[in-house]
């Protein structure tokens, strides 16, 4: 890969991403915007699916260059773990398949035409309401207002710990993981704080660590991702693994942990139930919502 001014290209100078600018903001790779259309090109091109975690190699080379760093970004590019085309015909591949995207023919329809797995892509497509940003109501007040509740029966019964008061210095996030793991031990709710978890397929990296998974109260198993301070995002990753955790069967853990859960090390998850739970900070008055249902678009 190649990384000038204008973006990041591949083989006979196909642009993956361009570098774009917001208002008085340095310009950065559009890496998100394009992250269908690059890993469909890259799998193309090396003829098996790319991991989700090869664009946050491209985020951080995205970053070094724009602070000036340009040594820095080709490293990040390097530890994408994409090595250099063998030969012309991956060029060439890489060439066709940018055209036909550009026609309009989909990422997964050119993918499953080529017989090449596209778990990846169908979840970089997985888009619950407002996914990034999910958190606050629109027009509260420091985006606190409003009165989040699990919907009804969701979790009968259920009363969150209270958050300890103290100030963290900075570890708020892992304090209110351990409130959580403290107030399932004592209601006796088997649970486990941030397993290993991968996606099904060709590759076996990890993708993520979900903040807890707990069995029950009620049937199956729910998630819960832990959101602190003000005005909190879903990364990438989370974006990506927290639909497919809702669909069930596209993830699972290798950690023997997960089976206190009544779940089976690498077996693929059922369907989980994902609770984001916002706490902005000691003192402050915390929320849990349930994730909207995802919805895959075809």
């Amino acid at each position: 890969m190649t990384l000038n001014d204008n973006g990041l290209f591949l083989g006979a100078s196909t642009e993956l991403a361009k570098f774009e600018g917001n208002g008085g903001e340095l310009p950065k790779l559009d890496i998100d915007g394009r992250a269908e259309k690059i890993l469909t090109l890259l799998s193309i091109a090396y003829w098996r699916p790319i991991e989700l975690d090869t664009l946050e190699h491209l985020r951080r080379a995205s970053n070094a260059y724009t602070r000036g760093d340009k040594v820095l970004a080709h490293i990040h590019l390097a530890h994408s773990g994409l090595p250099k085309f063998d030969d012309s015909d991956q060029a060439c591949r890489l060439f066709v398949a940018d055209r036909l995207l550009s026609t309009g023919v989909s990422p997964i329809t050119l993918l499953e035409s080529l017989d090449i797995d596209a778990t990846t892509i169908r979840l970089v497509k997985a888009s619950p309401a407002d996914l990034k940003h999910p958190g606050w109501p629109a027009g509260a007040p420091n985006r606190q207002g409003g009165q989040f509740r699990p919907k009804d029966g969701d979790l009968d019964g259920f009363d969150p710990p209270i958050i300890p008061a103290a100030d963290f210095s900075g570890g708020f996030h892992d304090a209110v993981i351990d409130a959580w793991m403290d107030f399932f031990r004592e209601k006796g709710i088997p649970a486990l704080a941030a397993p290993a978890i991968r996606v099904v397929g060709p590759n076996s990296r990890v993708v993520g660590y979900p903040d807890i998974i707990i069995q029950g109260p009620g049937p199956g198993w729910t998630v819960f991702e832990i959101k602190t301070g003000n005005d909190p995002t879903f990364t990438g990753p989370q974006a990506a693994y927290l639909p497919a955790l809702q669909v069930g069967g596209h993830i699972y853990s290798n950690e023997p942990e997960i089976g206190k859960l009544g779940l089976t090390p690498g077996v693929p998850f059922p369907p989980m139930r994902v609770m984001i739970v916002y706490a902005p900070g000691p003192n402050q008055p915390y929320k849990y919502i349930p994730l909207p249902p995802p919805v895959f678009e075809h």
